[in-house]
């Protein structure tokens, strides 16, 4: 309650609720009126925009003739009610009826190697990121289908693939051990791990998964200040276990190590400094050489965006920073992943866009091109999905190699971000 009530405190607003025509209002009042309301709803279905959607979203009702600040401050609000709203769904561990169960599935999502092969253990999660795609209650992925994909993964794969484990977060699935064993004894021998570290933090945990065939860590950190990385992912006290975690990670030798950074509004500023923290926590683990951790820089993809829009940043606000954050990398021996995957950012927003661009075109099947709605803000086909570009950008030499941007960001802060690089 302490965000929304710090927000009610400071704008001297009164919250109220009620419940009409099925659907939960959160009705906000000012001392000249209503401000507006936050309607809690299902997002409406706009294609395959992800494998998994939101489950809720606040609509914001009424909100048209507020000034910047109130809008700043109904999205602050809006985000401390949807984190409470997720704190009253079951969290890992509590005691409460049990979810009905989900079905595995295996999703294929495009890196800069190709395309990964990415089955979801678990759907559950000791953190709360408002961005996040995966819904923390969608219920418990089934045992027995998730035995299936595996032996049908095990045919795909063959023994030299490598299989993307991820969540919710996978640590805290009891049976992840259960599943490496099983998938090795199906004839899938390699795995990347995708995680927020709680948990790699307890001794012997890195080495277990490593002997069952974890070749890489995909690490989401996202800021190195603990109130940043607090609000970013909507949890409490877990920042000292997730920088232990690093230390192991980064101590260990035989596997390797990315830190994936999803650049969002409150961590864009910090993003140099963040650099400087990792690259000076490697230096102080044994077993890591220069250039052995990896970063990569991930912007919000459009469910997060559609989820919690104030967690978004204009690329343009950003660009700065990125370029210096990437700057320190090449200085302090970290190696910046290619800008190159479904959750890359532009390629146009870097100094040096060759060097990081992929030796690959990238699938533009779902990527449009369009202008800015007159006042340069948003996009103006309302039935465009997927990623979307400037119509300049067809001129660009890396638009074979470059997504474009999620067409919600385009609707919250037009293209104006994106430059033709001839």
């Amino acid at each position: 309650m302490e965000p929304v009530r710090a927000v009610l405190d400071r704008e001297g607003w009164t919250l109220s609720s009620r419940t009409e025509a099925g659907k939960l209002r959160f009705v906000v009042d000012g001392a000249r009126g209503r401000v507006c309301e936050l309607i809690l709803e299902r997002p409406a279905a706009h294609g395959p925009v992800a494998s998994v959607a939101p489950s809720f979203r606040l609509r914001v009702r009424g909100g048209g003739r507020l000034n910047a600040d109130q809008k700043r401050a109904v999205a602050e609000l809006s985000s401390g009610l949807r984190l409470i709203l997720d704190s009253l769904r079951p969290r890992v561990g509590a005691r409460s009826r049990p979810e009905a169960e989900v079905r595995a599935q295996t999703e294929s999502h495009e890196g800069y190697q190709g395309f990964d092969l990415l089955l979801r253990t678990t759907l559950a999660c000791n953190q709360r990121c408002p961005f996040c795609c995966v819904p923390p209650s969608r219920g418990r992925v089934s045992a027995e289908s998730l035995e299936a994909e595996l032996s049908v993964l095990a045919r795909r794969l063959g023994p030299k693939g490598t299989l993307t484990l991820s969540g919710g977060e996978p640590l805290v699935d009891p049976g992840l051990t259960r599943l490496l064993e099983s998938a090795r004894g199906k004839g899938i021998s390699r795995f990347v791990l995708q995680t927020n570290a709680v948990g790699l933090d307890r001794p012997g945990v890195i080495e277990k998964l490593a002997s069952l065939g974890v070749r890489h860590f995909f690490v989401s950190f996202h800021s190195h200040r603990p109130g940043a990385y607090d609000r970013v992912t909507g949890s409490r006290g877990l920042y000292p276990r997730a920088v232990q975690a690093l230390k192991r990670l980064f101590s260990g030798s035989g596997y390797g190590v990315t830190c994936n950074v999803v650049v969002n509004a409150w961590n864009f500023r910090d993003l140099p400094g963040l650099m400087r923290f990792l690259a000076r926590l490697v230096r102080s683990c044994k077993g890591r050489g220069k250039g052995s951790v990896d970063v990569f820089f991930s912007m919000i993809n459009g469910v997060g965006l559609a989820k919690a829009p104030e967690s978004g940043v204009d690329l343009a606000a950003a660009a700065p920073l990125l370029r210096e954050a990437v700057a320190v990398c090449e200085k302090e021996g970290l190696k910046v992943q290619p800008f190159a995957a479904e959750a890359a950012m532009p390629l146009c927003l870097l100094s040096h866009p060759a060097k990081y661009a992929s030796r690959r075109p990238l699938g533009q099947d779902r990527v449009s091109y369009a202008e800015d709605t007159p006042g340069g803000r948003g996009i103006a086909a309302p039935g465009v999905i997927g990623r979307v570009k400037r119509l300049a950008c067809r001129e660009c030499r890396f638009d074979p190699r470059c997504l474009g941007v999620p067409v919600e960001y385009a609707r919250l802060f037009g293209l104006v971000a994106l430059e033709s690089r001839p």
